[in-house]
């Protein structure tokens, strides 16, 4: 087996603690505010905690999306990835004890989940799927998908690893099929249950698609950071070359476009509806005040992306591709920020709570540092050793 070199561990050893510095910063913060005895503060908690916490479940999610899709499809750029897509998605068992003040505060959470919620004739249609018990039951099942696709990708990958049998993962190249769909499905009906189901009376079979394309997005963003960051040092540094930070950037332009296209196409599919239980959704989104962050969102989202991700020069140059992965990954915290918080201020909005800013750091901080340790604790792969020697080679004629 391949071993990290010590500069690399020192590079990850660094992250884990900046991660560890700025979780425990952030958790202060959050719990000086949960302290005070302020009306409304616990909401307030849940609200910054749900979609904090659904940003970084996105990343633990995509880069299980991505191990998977690499499979399906091969290429160079998923044996670059490989240690970072399974570092990222052995952060799931974190993610699933993280859910547990979600499942606590059910009620106050979800309106549908409160007494007499469900009485009226439109809430009656939905309660066989909004009740408590199944709810509770689709949460295992849903991580259940998840952390059984983890632990067979990540087992393959260590076997092939250890024994240097290239066949040790062929079982998953011919299951990698049927995972991809149910993991889309897992993803689309958790988020259904966790975020669509905050309005209740409202329904969008779009939802789910539009969720998994910014898990996609926000995934490829901090896999640039990551190998920016790494790719100082010189074991990693062979690894991620101006070629592959192309490839990076043209699988964002691309997972942007998806983005946009699916966000437009829901919008407009209810605009022109133009049904009662509908409207409502987009209405509340796009005045009040929340238009503001709907303009940010697509300026961020959509056109700085489009316009930059364009440019060649910029998808080959690392310092430059990380300035854009930067923009994708605070458009992905406006965007979640603007499904959820409306949702919550029915009057309108206010601009963002502190804990709405703290809550990412707090849970980010130690997502990171756990993301760290996994790649800290495994070696390079044999597939990537390969590839370093390969292009040495190339290089060298």
């Amino acid at each position: 087996m391949n071993t990290i070199s010590e500069s690399s561990r020192a590079r990850l050893d660094s992250l884990m603690k900046i991660g560890i510095g700025v979780g425990v910063l952030g958790a202060i913060g959050v719990g000086l505010g949960l302290a005070q005895n302020v009306e409304g503060n616990k909401l307030q908690f849940l609200q910054s905690y749900l979609y904090a916490y659904l940003f970084w479940l996105g990343l633990s999610l995509g880069s299980l999306a991505f191990a998977i899709l690499h499979y399906l499809t091969g290429g160079r750029w998923g044996v670059r990835l490989e240690r970072i897509l399974q570092s990222g998605m052995g952060t799931l068992p974190l993610m699933l004890l993280l859910f547990l003040p979600i499942w606590m505060n059910m009620q106050e959470l979800y309106p549908w989940s409160r007494p007499g919620a469900m009485d009226s004739a439109l809430m009656h249609k939905k309660v066989f799927w909004l009740n408590a018990g199944g709810w509770t039951t689709r949460i295992f099942v849903y991580f259940g998908i998840w952390l059984a696709c983890a632990w067979f990708l990540t087992s393959r990958a260590k076997k092939k690893d250890v024994t240097g049998d290239q066949n040790a993962d062929s079982g998953v190249r011919f299951l990698a099929g049927p995972m991809i769909i149910l993991h889309v499905l897992a993803v689309t009906f958790a988020v259904i249950d966790w975020a669509m189901s905050l309005e209740p009376e409202w329904f969008s079979t779009m939802y789910g698609v539009i969720f998994v394309a910014g898990q996609g997005i926000s995934t490829l963003a901090f896999a640039v950071l990551i190998c920016a960051w790494l790719r100082k040092d010189e074991q990693f540094g062979k690894l991620f070359s101006s070629a592959h930070f192309h490839d990076l950037g043209t699988l964002m332009f691309a997972f942007s476009m998806f983005w946009t296209y699916t966000s437009f196409s829901q919008y407009l599919i209810i605009w022109s509806g133009n049904i009662a239980e509908e409207t409502p959704w987009y209405l509340h989104r796009t005045g009040h005040g929340w238009q503001n962050v709907a303009i940010a969102l697509v300026v961020l989202g959509w056109f700085l992306p489009f316009l930059l991700l364009m440019q060649r020069k910029i998808k080959k140059q690392a310092h430059l591709l990380v300035g854009v992965a930067v923009i994708v990954l605070v458009a992905r915290h406006f965007d979640l920020y603007w499904q959820i918080g409306p949702a919550f201020h029915h009057d309108g909005f206010h601009g963002p709570h502190w804990m709405d800013l703290a809550m990412p750091f707090a849970i980010g901080g130690f997502w990171v540092a756990l993301f760290a340790w996994l790649m800290k604790a495994r070696p390079i792969t044999n597939n990537q050793v390969e590839m370093i020697h390969a292009e040495a080679h190339a290089a060298h004629h």
